[in-house]
């Protein structure tokens, strides 16, 4: 069953930008919404001790510091595309892991689009990769965008 939305992982990187203008084009191809989600981490937050007051505050920093990152990410890309065709945009800003809440935020969707830039198999297996989380976890289709350097294309 469509559900006629599409979720795309917005980082402001080079290869979320490169995934969200393929997701901006799929879902204006499908008159689909376009769910756009950036996923933040709290990992240095802690509620222990007398600090919850001041993990509040943080938190708020970093969700209005995270929507503010969505926002110069998306609406640059936005711009380049004619105003009649834009599909309807949906802000989530998620807090957690990046690869679970991707695959979390976009369960109740059609498809879940991510870019990945090419990297050394060191690196991969060391710094781990948010688009193979979301290929090997995501219950819907997955479309993986790549992203190649300028430097690294032959």
């Amino acid at each position: 069953m469509s559900t006629g939305i599409i979720t795309v992982g917005v980082d402001g990187s080079e290869p979320s930008n490169v995934a969200l203008q393929f997701a901006i084009e799929e879902a204006t191809r499908r008159d689909a919404v376009l769910r756009a989600v950036t996923v933040w981490e709290a990992s240095t937050l802690y509620t222990a001790g007398g600090i919850a007051e001041l993990v509040e505050q943080r938190y708020d920093e970093y969700a209005e510091a995270t929507r503010a990152l969505q926002d110069e990410a998306l609406d640059p890309v936005l711009e380049q595309v004619a105003a009649d065709q834009r599909p309807k945009i949906d802000r989530w800003i998620v807090q957690g892991d990046p690869g679970y809440g991707l695959v979390d935020s976009s369960k109740d969707t059609d498809l879940l689009i991510v870019g990945t830039e090419h990297k050394g198999l060191l690196k991969r297996m060391t710094v781990g990769s948010i688009s193979n989380y979301c290929t090997r976890y995501s219950q819907i289709p997955v479309v993986v965008v790549p992203f190649v350097r300028q430097s690294q294309r032959s």
